[in-house]
């Protein structure tokens, strides 16, 4: 029998201040193991934009998705709304530092982009297939 666990209010706090951190390691080792350059992007997936809307855009979706989280009931779409959670806050956090997004995995056909760009569009994907699946059972 499979055990569901609801995350406390203070356990979603914990898990939200751990993000940070751990993509500074990840970033740390790549730089450490790969030596690839990095590359300060201000543009918002392919949009060419200033850095103050990438930080506006930033806050105003962060403050839905903490809405979110600490309002959704199942841990599934919860565990999925904090990875999205956490990759918009550390390229904010790189925004505000940098004056842009550190980019260092670099891929010919796909551009250069972080691990938070994957969590983002991972975490948008698997929502919108969990939207679709749910509408199908309803």
């Amino acid at each position: 029998m499979n055990k569901i666990y609801i995350y406390t209010n203070k356990e979603k706090v914990f898990l939200l201040l751990l993000i940070p951190f751990t993509h500074n390691l990840i970033v740390y080792v790549l730089n450490v193991f790969f030596l690839q350059d990095l590359i300060i992007n201000k543009s918002i997936y392919l949009i060419e934009t200033s850095n103050v809307v990438g930080i506006l855009f930033s806050f105003i979706a962060l403050f839905f998705i903490l809405l979110l989280l600490f309002n959704i009931k199942e841990n599934r779409i919860f565990q999925i709304l904090l990875l999205l959670f956490g990759s918009i806050l550390t390229n904010l956090i790189d925004r505000l530092l940098y004056g842009g997004v550190m980019d260092y995995i670099s891929i010919k056909w796909l551009g250069v982009f972080n691990i938070a760009d994957i969590g983002i569009i991972v975490s948008i994907g698997i929502l919108f297939v969990l939207m679709v699946i749910n509408k199908k059972l309803n």
